[in-house]
């Protein structure tokens, strides 16, 4: 269930540039970190932690994303 305070945070419509730039940065973040994981230079602790750091960066933006999407369905029910 979205909270008033989540509604008014990520119902916006039309483009946000906010919102856009927090995508973006994740998703270099993510690639960033799948790329070290998956490294032949990267060995150990270092590859489990950059592959676990992919996956929370994944899970985080995939959370965003759900929120976002339940806002916006809130805000115009129907559509």
């Amino acid at each position: 269930m979205i909270t008033p305070r989540q509604l008014d945070a990520f119902g916006f419509s039309g483009d946000n540039i906010l919102w856009s730039e927090i995508r973006e940065l994740l998703d270099a973040s993510i690639e960033e970190s799948v790329e070290a994981a998956i490294s032949p230079e990267v060995e150990g602790e270092r590859r489990v932690h950059s592959a676990g750091s992919a996956d929370g960066l994944k899970r985080f933006k995939d959370l965003l994303d759900m929120v976002r999407d339940e806002a916006k369905s809130a805000r115009s029910p129907g559509v």
